[in-house]
């Protein structure tokens, strides 16, 4: 039975057939066939039929070597066909390292190194039934293309361009890798045991001035694109728009270490920070003599040395104020880094396409957070091993 081709496979086979056909007779037929002068003078019709005989065997075996280059090249073409499109740009057969970067946000290897990570995770094992077609790193490059987008370009329609998957799939696979994700939260964004947090310290001590130093604190707004259903005016802030805080503590290697997220943007850090179970149980979480750096818009104590600020009717710091800010400000710009860093590995959290409707919706923006913050920390274990 003869197999069935597509329009386009007839396409390239007839093609192919006439260019292999010209090809190939232009070599052969000189050498096989005689030339038509020498036939007519001859004049033996014996020589004639023979020579016929030869050109018809010559061109019975110019078609089949066609047939054979042309069934070939299909067959090439198949095998290109078989292998998925989102496959074939994890193998870089579509994007160059400069081009992955541009549209997923992080170079090629961090993301083979983090998808190796949810390899043997239980959502994509192949024990369960209806998830067995389903890849991780199909998975990891459709969650890394979603918040790697921002505005109309975290929609679903854009998000599915290129990954062979439909738009109610991109929001599914979105989940199943925030869940899987946040597997990781005890062993990805945990504090430092008082052995790391002394190592740490030395860090900060042979590049900065401080002693026991142990982290930075600050905190930023996490844009959201709609205005929240219940008290949407305390998500306003003073840019315009509407925005939660998130209170990130990080160390010296640009390593979320800590997490608050969902205060409305018009509070203060100063109050999410006293909120913090960090600052409720100190003991907790320092030894005597440690303490975190923060700039002048958090209050000092012991386990928190803030900038200096201007009081009253003071016009200008003094001098030995302003040294001992400039010196502190080389050591809290750690915190800037880290947090531009991770938004702008992640242009969603600048504009977060969620509305917080009631306690269900704040909790999906809180997890979906937390799940970029466990992908920052797989790029930055990803960089160092590099």
């Amino acid at each position: 039975m003869m197999p069935q081709y597509s329009y386009h496979e007839r396409y390239i086979f007839s093609c192919h057939l006439e260019y292999q056909k010209e090809l190939l007779s232009s070599f052969l037929i000189p050498y096989i066939c005689n030339d038509s002068s020498d036939d007519e003078s001859s004049g033996d019709e014996n020589d004639r039929n023979s020579s016929i005989l030869l050109k018809t065997a010559t061109y019975t075996l110019l078609e089949t070597a066609a047939n054979f280059f042309a069934l070939q090249l299909i067959r090439h073409s198949r095998q290109d066909e078989d292998v998925p499109f989102w496959l074939r740009i994890i193998n870089g057969e579509i994007y160059n390292e400069e081009e992955f970067l541009k549209f997923f946000h992080v170079p090629r290897h961090m993301f083979l190194t983090s998808a190796r990570l949810l390899k043997n995770c239980p959502s994509f094992s192949s024990d369960v039934k209806q998830w067995k077609h389903l890849s991780h790193k199909l998975h990891l490059l459709v969650t890394l293309k979603y918040f790697g987008s921002e505005g109309n370009a975290s929609s679903v329609s854009r998000v599915k361009d290129g990954l062979g998957i439909g738009k109610g799939s991109v929001l599914n696979y979105v989940e199943r890798t925030v869940t899987t994700l946040l597997t990781f939260q005890k062993r990805s964004v945990f504090w430092p045991s008082a052995a790391e947090r002394q190592v740490i310290s030395e860090r900060f001590k042979q590049e900065f001035f401080p002693p026991r130093v142990v982290g930075t604190v600050d905190g930023t707004h996490l844009g959201l694109a709609t205005k929240p259903s219940l008290y949407g005016e305390d998500y306003f802030t003073q840019k315009s728009r509407y925005a939660v805080v998130a209170m990130v503590v990080n160390n010296d290697k640009k390593r979320i270490r800590y997490l608050n997220i969902g205060w409305p943007a018009s509070v203060h850090d100063e109050r999410v920070w006293s909120n913090t179970t960090i600052a409720r149980n100190p003991d907790n979480y320092f030894s005597p003599g440690e303490y975190l750096l923060a700039d002048s818009a958090f209050s000092n104590c012991h386990y928190l040395v803030a900038a200096y600020k201007k009081l009253g009717n003071q016009c200008e710091l003094l001098k030995d104020q302003m040294v001992f800010n400039k010196a502190l400000a080389a050591a809290c710009v750690r915190s800037e880094h880290t947090i531009g860093i991770w938004k702008g590995r992640f242009p969603w959290l600048r504009s977060i396409p969620m509305r917080i409707s009631n306690k269900q919706s704040m909790r999906r923006l809180i997890r979906y957070v937390r799940a970029t913050a466990i992908l920052h920390i797989f790029f930055c274990r990803a960089q160092s091993s590099k």
